[in-house]
């Protein structure tokens, strides 16, 4: 069972941002360093046994929370570069959408709902995948003529 966005792809697709970010670096270096806080914060998390539906759901909840966290602290950020701003608030929204799925499947979970529980594991993996392509965009944009 998946509960992360691409945590380990997008830690790696970001360390490569901070390389690349010369135009733009104070803003990409604090918007790429706080997603990775989080993000290695969410991938330190031990994976709970699947068949302790228990531990799952409050493991789902933790995640719940930290993604939620993060989507407040990149709404937060104070960022100029129109384009860079544009990807942030994307960025916070899925961050919202994925603590949103997490909060339902803890819901599923706790009301012994396989289907609504498999549903919102569906949904996290959506927004998963909107994260990966938007994680591209936000790598082209801090690399794009050196900035």
């Amino acid at each position: 069972m998946r509960l992360r966005l691409s945590t380990r792809a997008a830690l790696v697709t970001c360390a490569a941002l901070l390389l690349g970010c010369d135009g733009k670096p104070k803003e990409c270096q604090r918007f790429i360093g706080t997603v990775n806080k989080t993000l290695r914060e969410i991938d330190a998390r031990p994976q709970p046994k699947a068949d302790d539906v228990a531990a799952v759901a409050a493991h789902r909840q933790a995640l719940a929370e930290k993604y939620e966290a993060l989507a407040e602290d990149v709404a937060k950020l104070k960022l100029s570069e129109p384009a860079l701003v544009d990807r942030a608030q994307r960025y916070s929204g899925l961050a919202k959408a994925a603590g949103a799925a997490l909060t339902a499947g803890v819901q599923a979970l706790k009301a012994g709902d396989p289907k609504a529980a498999d549903a919102s594991q569906k949904q996290f993996d959506g927004v998963a995948q909107q994260e990966a392509a938007l994680v591209r965009e936000i790598n082209e944009l801090c690399l794009k003529d050196g900035g």
